[in-house]
């Protein structure tokens, strides 16, 4: 049985769905339940289907929801196969319910190998009559285009997929279309189905690409030019039919030849080509070579800049990305820059300049309405992290506004902000999403509201045990200076989470910070940086045991990696700097805080004050 990649949209498409027909009006109940399905809240909802179907047990809606989790939260295709015949006992058409049952029949027949053709027959009859109950069911006509496609009928696939972009166009029907004309050999066909993904996202690289190897299978240089050029912003100037070539293949997707070719090729002339490389050496996680093909280019373009500042992110080498970054003209600053500064700021914790960053942009809709929800929310944060929730939630309104997709996430933000504006003691049940979790404990720990900090986090960890979650409780312990209760937590973590990088990274600082248990800490802090040898964090704590351990000239090793990666982490300057006091290196120390200040730090006014106190030192060790 071949595995087509149009069963990954099957998951894609079909995950979470419910049914949309409340009988008519007729029960309130359904409207909850349909809301609690939709909200992802299925244990609610569940018990009151339960309930509902104690006074009518034969309602073919509810029925149906039932067997929706059955079917997708609860792995119970038999059972849930069972509600939905009894559903057709009263309602033989009902279309969610026909729906339902074909794709359970669909699944089965294509984990079983493809071999029981009664089932694929009996799912095909269950969507037809699904849309003769609705004609405007997308997921019956697409589930159709699927269940054709993977039984070899391309044609009438395609047919399917038509009637389903007639309800509602989606580039997923498309991209099926696609493959079926591919399959059918048909190249004016899969152009067309590829162009239809672009109206949806115009800026997408790999149906570009797709599109470029179209037209030049067919020689169609003219048009596969225009896609190339959106691809690579080709050099008009290169002239070199060797050039050319390789820019071709780049292209056109054929990174093997392309690698193997300019292996041979002295490319460094051509910007494009040098960029060309690096980009598909990244693509295969050898950062290094990527790296020093772009750092030794003379004339770096933007995109070869942008490139290596995430090469450097990639890295966590953040303060190099972020001098990339700082160096590229105003005028060049696009998009993909901002969103790029906003994943290296916070690995820097400079929430001034993140925010700093958004007030210069937030009446700049073109920009801010293209950033990923990560980047929203890194913003969202460092308001937080500086403690301006005014500032955080008309952030949060701005991004909801301008979004199309109006994410969950954010509409939760602002309700939950709004809520602390009236009380700081918020209901942690109505926090559904992660990322919130943290934003609410952030504003309870910068208000000093541990017991509630704690409360919050016990409630994340009932929703999934994490590592990082318990870590979060041991810093509010710290906080609370119940050092008993962070010590005894941390060694259970230990045993719990014996391999984690996190935990075992976080116990090492603490002892070393304690001053005890050296030896420990430093067999524990080596085995963090033998997973992870790039991390600031890990090189910090290693560096920090060494120093505690009495090898100084050891520990600055490690401590100046650490600093190189991220000279603005308040802890990695005080411990470079405990070595330069140990030296009498004043000057040294100085010139770090300064250039610390001169980025602008979150805490620059505190180096401001450690500056006045290292300078009166050296006014007595001078007298």
């Amino acid at each position: 049985m071949k595995k087509s990649i149009i069963l990954v949209y099957i998951l894609f498409i079909f995950s979470g769905l419910f049914a949309a027909d409340p009988g008519e009006g007729k029960y309130e109940e359904y409207i909850v339940i349909k809301y609690l399905i939709n909200e992802r809240n299925f244990k609610k909802a569940e018990t009151l289907i339960d309930a509902y179907l104690k006074k009518y047990p034969d309602d073919p809606f509810i029925l149906t929801e039932k067997a929706y989790l059955l079917a997708d939260i609860k792995n119970d295709p038999k059972e849930a196969v069972r509600l939905l015949k009894k559903a057709g006992e009263s309602y033989p058409g009902y279309y969610y319910a026909n729906y339902l049952h074909a794709r359970i029949l669909f699944s089965e027949y294509y984990e079983g190998g493809g071999e029981d053709r009664e089932s694929v027959d009996k799912a095909i009859e269950y969507l037809k009559l699904s849309t003769e109950d609705n004609g405007n069911f997308y997921s019956s006509y697409f589930l159709l285009g699927v269940i054709f496609s993977e039984t070899d009928q391309f044609e009438e696939s395609n047919e399917y997929f038509e009637l389903a972009n007639r309800v509602r166009e989606t580039p997923e029907a498309y991209f099926n279309m696609s493959a079926n004309y591919h399959k059918l050999d048909d190249r004016e066909g899969e152009i067309l189905a590829h162009k239809k993904i672009l109206k949806f996202s115009p800026d997408n690289s790999h149906i570009l690409n797709i599109l470029s190897q179209l037209y030049l299978k067919k020689s169609d240089f003219e048009n596969a030019a225009v896609y190339l050029e959106k691809l690579s912003l080709l050099d008009p100037g290169n002239k070199k039919l060797s050039f050319k070539y390789l820019y071709t293949l780049f292209a056109a997707g054929e990174n093997e030849k392309f690698l193997k070719i300019s292996d041979g090729i002295d490319i460094s002339g051509s910007s494009l080509l040098t960029y060309a490389r690096a980009f598909i050496l990244c693509t295969k996680e050898r950062y290094a070579g990527a790296e020093k093909l772009l750092a030794r280019m003379q004339n770096k373009d933007l995109k070869s800049q942008l490139l290596l500042a995430d090469i450097y992110n990639r890295k966590q080498d953040y303060y190099r990305g972020y001098r990339v970054l700082k160096k590229i003209a105003e005028k060049d600053r696009d998009t993909i820059y901002y969103s790029l500064l906003l994943q290296i700021l916070p690995g820097l914790n400079m929430n001034r300049e993140i925010t700093g960053v958004y007030e210069s942009l937030k009446d700049n809709e073109k920009i801010l309405k293209n950033f990923t929800l990560n980047e929203c929310y890194n913003i969202i944060f460092a308001f937080v992290n500086l403690n301006k929730t005014a500032k955080s939630l008309l952030s949060a309104r701005n991004f909801y506004r301008i979004s199309n997709e109006k994410p969950d996430e954010l509409k939760e933000v602002i309700q939950l902000f709004e809520d602390f504006a009236n009380s700081e003691d918020i209901e942690v049940e109505k926090i559904s999403f992660e990322p919130n979790f943290f934003l609410i404990l952030n504003l309870y720990k910068n208000r000093g509201k541990y017991d509630s900090a704690i409360s919050l986090i016990n409630r994340l960890i009932k929703k999934g045990e994490d590592e990082a979650y318990y870590i979060e409780l041991c810093e509010v312990y710290l906080q609370q200076e119940k050092n008993e209760e962070a010590e005894k937590l941390l060694e259970w973590l230990m045993e719990k989470y014996p391999f984690s990088v996190l935990v075992g990274n976080y116990y090492a600082y603490y002892l070393a910070l304690q001053n005890r248990d050296l030896e420990l800490a430093l067999k524990l802090s080596a085995y963090t940086l033998k997973q992870d040898g790039e991390s600031p964090a890990y090189l910090d704590t290693y560096g920090l045991i060494l120093f505690k351990s009495g090898r100084a000239d050891e520990a600055i090793i490690y401590l100046k990696k650490a600093y190189k990666k991220n000279p603005f982490e308040p802890e990695i300057i005080e411990h470079v700097a405990d070595y330069y006091r140990g030296k009498g290196d004043f000057k040294t120390i100085i010139d770090i805080y300064k250039k610390a200040i001169a980025n602008g730090v979150d805490f620059k006014e505190q180096l401001i004050e450690k500056i006045k106190r290292v300078e009166r030192s050296i006014k007595l060790k001078n007298k």
